[in-house]
């Protein structure tokens, strides 16, 4: 598998997710194929909604629009940036992707800086960081009640079947 560079991959998801996909690793491909398509309609929502915020943030940034993919996991996940040219001057997405985000003092090219999170933990970004925080617990309810559906529906399987 070819490793893809200059890309900025979120999974949207907690520090007990591992123990969850252990369970589902244990269930048949079935559940896994059901999880999947849960997980890739969720990051859909999520990557159709960080391409409208995109469309307002400038040219880079609806420029960067286009390269936001969703990925198929057993989690929500996309993936924005890549080496593919996005600008005139032949700018690589990757290359841009955080000075269209979080902003620069140093480069004109990009936005002002933008403001540090009320926690101080970093900038808060301009609308990739921002889509996703106000999307986070629509994501997570979303997956989990994805989940129940599954594990629930898997009961019903391994008892009749």
């Amino acid at each position: 598998m070819a490793e893809q560079k200059n890309t900025f991959g979120f999974d949207v998801i907690d520090k007990d997710i591992y123990a969850v996909l252990r369970t589902f690793k244990a269930m048949d491909k079935i559940a896994s194929e059901d999880l999947r398509k849960v997980a890739q309609e969720i990051a859909q929502e999520a990557a159709d909604a960080i391409k409208n915020a995109a469309s307002f943030n400038g040219r880079q940034a609806s420029a960067l629009a286009s390269t936001v993919k969703v990925a198929r996991d057993r989690v929500p996940k996309i993936t924005i940036g890549g080496d593919q040219s996005i600008t005139s001057s032949g700018a690589k997405a990757g290359d841009i992707l955080m000075g269209a985000e979080f902003g620069s003092y140093r480069y004109r090219q990009f936005p002002t800086r933008s403001p540090m999170s009320p926690t101080g933990k970093g900038n808060i970004g301009y609308f990739i960081f921002p889509t996703l925080k106000m999307m986070q617990p629509a994501i997570k309810a979303k997956w989990v009640a994805g989940i129940d559906k599954i594990r629930d529906e898997w009961k019903g399987r391994a008892v009749s079947g």
